[in-house]
């Protein structure tokens, strides 16, 4: 027995979810029927990615990398005005806000105005970041002072803050030693697994390899820690580790040295009572590892 064919018309459009997820509409129609399917895409769309590490470790660089051009100069020097570098960059169709930090250990800068300024960081986006990029520069391994830095990350932004810490080997040649690694990775109290390598002076076939597996790792980490409902470090995560820290009467008693614009950026997202108090414990902080920075 013959049939007449049945006629399908379909129409796809993009659409925003109530998070602002970009996904698509996709509208099935069979005769009389229609049938509406969204869905979203699982990979977020907008990463907020903080870079952190020693002085000389390969930030910038990496920054240019992902920008595909010399967009960010290496300058020693911080302004008042600009305590942190961010630009927007696009990889394989995901919109990249990157932060740029002073260097660890620079000797320019007061150590605890280099903590402040990463803290002032940290939210300077509309929200928290997705990873804290642990940019490492491959020297033949690790020392106790890259241990100390490291930890030091953690005891700024408290535990919680571990799981969205990832770290990038930079000025690597194919030497490195993948188990030194992932050993240091692991006693330094963060998941081994998570970690990338890059060679920025590589070429271009190269550099968008290494580019691709670093970020389709950061996207297994920011993946995992959503189906938590804990997809970004937040403020909020943030102060509830200051407010455990109050009970320290060591914190009350740290002098605070900073600039008005890192001050300025703090209170405007944190509040007054809660940014002072942070900006005595980075004074502490950076006392109690002054020569580690």
């Amino acid at each position: 027995m013959e049939t007449d064919p049945v006629i399908v018309k379909a129409q796809s459009h993009q659409h925003l979810d109530h998070k602002g997820h970009k996904g698509h509409t996709v509208r099935l129609q069979c005769g009389d029927e229609m049938m509406i399917i969204k869905y979203v895409h699982s990979q977020t769309e907008k990463l907020r990615i903080i870079l952190i590490g020693k002085t000389g470790a390969g930030k910038t660089s990496t920054m240019n990398t992902f920008l595909g051009r010399a967009a960010v100069r290496k300058n020693p020097f911080v302004s008042d005005g600009t305590p942190c570098t961010t630009q927007t960059a696009e990889f394989e169709g995901q919109e990249l806000v990157l932060v740029d930090t002073p260097g660890l250990c620079h000797t320019l800068i007061d150590k605890a105005e280099v903590l402040n300024t990463i803290t002032a960081s940290t939210f300077q986006p509309d929200e928290g970041p997705h990873v804290f990029l642990y940019v490492h520069k491959w020297e033949n391994g690790f020392n106790q002072h890259d241990e100390k830095r490291v930890q030091g990350l953690k005891k700024m932004f408290g535990e919680a803050s571990a799981r969205y810490v990832f770290f990038l080997i930079t000025h690597v040649d194919g030497a490195e030693d993948k188990t030194t690694i992932t050993k240091f990775i692991k006693k330094a109290g963060f998941k081994p697994e998570n970690y990338a390598v890059i060679n920025n002076r590589g070429g271009k076939d190269q550099k968008t390899e290494q580019q691709k597996q670093l970020m389709d790792k950061i996207n297994q980490l920011v993946k995992k820690n959503k189906t938590k409902n804990e997809e970004f470090y937040s403020k909020e995560m943030f102060k509830e580790h200051l407010e455990q820290l109050k009970a320290g009467s060591q914190v009350d008693a740290a002098n605070t040295k900073l600039s008005s614009a890192v001050e300025g950026m703090l209170t405007a997202v944190l509040g007054e009572e809660v940014t002072q108090f942070a900006l005595r414990f980075n004074a502490l902080l950076a006392e109690m590892i002054d020569e580690k920075l």
